[in-house]
């Protein structure tokens, strides 16, 4: 166990009564809000995010589909005409 001498007091008085104690605890508070906040968004939103891209995939996939097929009938078309 540390000898605790009057220069230990002297330093966690100043840390204490200074202003400092309360800025390194609003610092800390502000940070544990800003993790749970950020925790809290991602939960919320996270379902949201997942099914806007599940939307996008398959529309896309549908017009990759259809551009397919036209492509492909463009190509048997030009086949047919040709003498």
């Amino acid at each position: 166990m540390p000898i605790l001498t009057s220069k230990n007091y002297t330093g966690y008085a100043y840390y204490h009564f200074s202003g400092v104690k309360r800025a390194i605890d609003a610092s800390k508070r502000a940070k544990v809000y800003l993790q749970e906040t950020k925790k809290s968004v991602t939960k919320k939103y996270a379902g949201v995010v997942s099914k806007s891209l599940k939307r996008a995939s398959s529309v896309i996939k549908e017009k990759r589909s259809k551009w397919r097929k036209d492509a492909s009938k463009e190509r048997s078309d030009e086949k047919t005409t040709d003498p």
